[in-house]
């Protein structure tokens, strides 16, 4: 019976690891029913490229794909955190507070995308020629959770500007919004192919270059130094725009996902990134070696396994000794009890036996009790006293009965005999009764 119970307790275990196995592997492997990407305003490059990323994944993943639409990349990060969006595009300045704090436990980076220039726009008409002329006069900085505004309040820290007017709008808005018509400067943060510099190219507007360009991005862990080259948004016939290599610093443009989203998800947008011809839409994507060795902020496990097939080997290997051991560990435990329960099964045994052992001797002596008892009903002739004897025959049936309880020793000939002895006892003394009365 004992057996049985390790048994099934073994087989208990062995169902509820593979259950847990089961999930783990499913929790692991499943697609999102929909898939949400948090990308920017209507009109913008996140937009844009949320719109064309979707398209894509919808195509790959067989999922219902929504591109929303939101303030920019504070808003994005927000909503990837809360749970409401799958996917988020993000600039780099609003991600890397966020690994330092809270967010490291809620976010992951899957790829770089491509480099975000920071650009610093004034209308010809303004009279602005420097940043520095930028104090006291109506600047476009971008609405309250974009990462424009969070790049501008930083870039106009940094130029020690605090007299400027912040106007909380993107100064590529293409709505009539009187801020727009108001701001005598801007600062966009987007990549140089973005579609509002074609716009601004057909516009009376200056680049403004960025001094000590070089000095910010030092001062800040997620800039780099950039070139905008000269006549990057317009050229001949137009007025050319920049009139001349402009040094300014850029960020890197990224999708993120949340923390606990399945590998096989990772692998689909990445693959939908740089396998399909998105890339063709937009050609100053990081190339897929580059993303593999950019290095600026840590990358999705998932991720890095994908840009370097070898670490994805070496992972690999690393589950498989690690599964090795927690075989080798469970059947180390399998062992370790089956040895407890030998040894608990072979004391369980010596006890049984020694309990036997003093079963038997007290068997003896009710035997021998009964045997003198028998001799004492030999030599009586008095009724009284033989009916006395009856009683203590019985109450020596009645103990060996309730003391002697091992069922080996109750099927023994002993018991039997002892049983038989009292039983015969009692019928001569009855017996011998009758003829004494009569």
């Amino acid at each position: 019976m004992n057996q049985k119970k390790i048994l099934i307790s073994l087989v208990v275990l062995l169902i509820i690891a593979g259950s847990i196995g089961m999930w783990l592997w499913k929790r692991d492997t499943l697609l999102p029913d929909v898939i949400r990407i948090a990308s920017g305003s209507k009109g913008g490059e996140y937009y844009i490229f949320g719109d064309a990323l979707g398209k894509k994944l919808r195509s790959k993943t067989r999922r219902s794909v929504e591109n929303r639409e939101t303030a920019g990349t504070l808003e994005n990060l927000r909503l990837l955190k809360e749970g409401a969006v799958e996917l988020a595009l993000l600039t780099q300045a609003t991600v890397f507070p966020e690994l330092d704090n809270e967010g490291a436990n809620k976010i992951s980076v899957i790829a770089p995308l491509y480099l975000e220039p920071v650009v610093v726009l004034a209308r010809q008409k303004s009279g602005i020629t420097s940043v520095y002329d930028l104090e006291n006069r109506r600047v476009c900085t971008g609405p309250e959770e974009s990462g424009t505004k969070k790049t501008s309040d930083d870039l106009l820290k940094f130029y020690g500007l605090k007299k400027v007017t912040r106007v909380p709008e993107f100064f590529h808005d293409s709505s009539n919004h009187s801020y727009r018509n108001s701001c005598d400067a801007g600062i966009i943060v987007m990549g140089v192919r973005g579609p509002c510099f074609k716009e601004i190219g057909k516009t009376d507007m200056r680049v403004l270059e960025l001094p000590y360009a070089h000095i910010m991005a030092e001062s800040e862990a997620f800039l780099t130094e950039f070139t905008l080259p000269e006549g990057v948004f317009t050229r001949h016939p137009s007025p050319t725009l920049p009139h001349k290599n402009i040094q300014t610093v850029a960020y890197t443009a990224l999708l993120a996902v949340r923390k606990d989203a399945s590998s096989v998800f990772v692998n689909k947008v990445l693959d939908t990134v740089y396998h399909t011809d998105l890339r063709t839409s937009f050609p100053d994507f990081l190339p897929l070696k580059v993303a593999g060795t950019w290095l600026e902020i840590p990358l999705d496990q998932t991720a890095r396994e994908y840009y370097n097939p070898l670490r994805r080997m070496e992972v690999f290997a690393t589950r498989m000794e690690a599964f090795a051991a927690v075989k080798e560990l469970f059947f180390a435990f399998l062992a370790i009890s089956y040895f407890f329960w030998l040894r608990l099964n072979e004391l369980r045994k010596k006890e049984g036996r020694r309990q036997e052992s003093l079963m038997k001797e007290e068997l003896d002596s009710f035997l021998q009790e009964t045997i003198a008892l028998d001799r004492k009903q030999m030599q009586s002739e008095s009724p009284e006293e033989l009916r006395s004897i009856i009683d203590q025959v019985t109450e020596v049936k009645i103990k060996a009965l309730e003391e002697l309880t091992n069922e080996k020793l109750q099927s023994g000939q002993m018991f039997s005999t002892l049983l038989m002895q009292c039983h015969h006892i009692v019928c001569k003394i009855q017996n011998k009764i009758a003829l004494i009365v009569h």
